[in-house]
């Protein structure tokens, strides 16, 4: 029984020391696991940005650690390493898939003086030698870097709701001797991430009408020269189809807004007068409160307006304008949604 009992008491001893594990300091350390917290976001993207998977659409560095986290008693070629959680498999560059088709996100650590490369799960070991334990220290200045990637040419985005890249959750963690979140050191929590996306449009941003000639005995028949104004507008959107609204709008708008005053040769704007009219031939107020709305274009689909300007003598007037060119300016509002 001696003998036996002596043996037990060298089995325990023995398993006792190789059992030594990573454990937190409080004399060294602050609390850990430290969780790095990213705040809820909303990232804004133009419809017609390139798709990469170098170049984010968006950058945020979640705080530094501020404190040291030490864990002592660490055996030599003890794993640690990182860990991905509640994300789908990577694609290329480490760019984990989101909610969002096209749109992607990378989550990277930072030890305080470098950066790793973001690819979950990595596996290291410590390496006390000659000592057979030691410590691992995680620096004050350690921190996590989120980036998100339009990896796709255009997104089918919703317009009637938030568009959630992300809901709150953990993501990433840095763990010491086993891999589980009980044995993080280091957590990553992103609160909720959302995207919109802003149409991008083209137009012709000047447009000039031309009336020719107009003559004195035209005015005194009460005659009138109307003339085409065509404008459009295209736009590339992310949400499957938008509405295209122009209104338009004078800095020599008549008091009651119906139709702009035009300058003759000799400087005065009370003897010509230009109205205008929609795709319908309805009458258009020139002070901006008249608006015409394109509806359900599909994306890359031109907003194609066509309406009509026309030249008259003003209302009350009682002299010819001067003889020689004449000229009014006038402002089209195009707003996209």
């Amino acid at each position: 029984m001696k003998i036996i009992t002596g043996l037990l008491g060298l089995a325990l001893l023995f398993s006792a020391h190789v059992s030594a594990t990573c454990e937190l300091d409080p004399s060294k350390s602050g609390p850990a696991p430290h969780y790095f917290n990213m705040p809820n976001t909303t990232i804004s993207v133009e419809a017609d940005a390139p798709s990469s998977t170098t170049q984010p659409i968006y950058r945020y560095d979640i705080e530094p650690q501020s404190y040291t986290i030490y864990l002592s008693q660490c055996v030599d070629k003890e794993p640690y390493g990182k860990t991905a959680i509640n994300l789908p498999a990577p694609g290329a560059s480490a760019i984990y898939p989101t909610n969002i088709p096209g749109v992607g996100i990378k989550i990277i650590y930072n030890n305080g003086s470098d950066f790793g490369t973001g690819i979950y799960p990595v596996v290291y070991y410590t390496n006390f030698s000659p000592s057979p334990i030691g410590a691992y220290v995680y620096v004050p200045a350690s921190f996590f870097r989120v980036e998100v990637y339009k990896i796709a040419d255009s997104l089918s985005l919703t317009p009637l709701g938030d568009n959630i890249l992300l809901p709150p959750n953990n993501y990433v963690y840095n763990w010491n001797t086993i891999d589980a979140l009980d044995h993080a050191s280091q957590i990553v929590h992103l609160d909720t991430i959302k995207i919109v996306s802003t149409p991008s449009c083209n137009f012709d941003n000047h447009k000039t009408v031309d009336f020719g000639t107009l003559t004195g005995n035209m005015l005194d028949a009460s005659e009138t020269i109307e003339k085409p104004l065509d404008f459009s507008i295209t736009c590339q959107t992310d949400y499957g189809t938008y509405s295209a609204t122009a209104s338009i709008s004078s800095d020599s708008t008549s008091s009651d807004g119906s139709y702009i005053k035009v300058t003759d040769a000799a400087g005065t704007s009370d003897k010509l007068a230009i109205r205008l009219k929609d795709d319908k031939g309805a009458d258009l107020l020139v002070d901006g409160s008249s608006a015409v709305t394109i509806n359900n274009l599909a994306s890359k689909m031109p907003a194609e307006f066509h309406w009509k300007a026309t030249v008259m003598a003003q209302p009350g007037a009682t002299q010819h304008p001067a003889e020689g060119n004449f000229n009014a300016h006038a402002e089209i509002l195009l707003q996209v949604k």
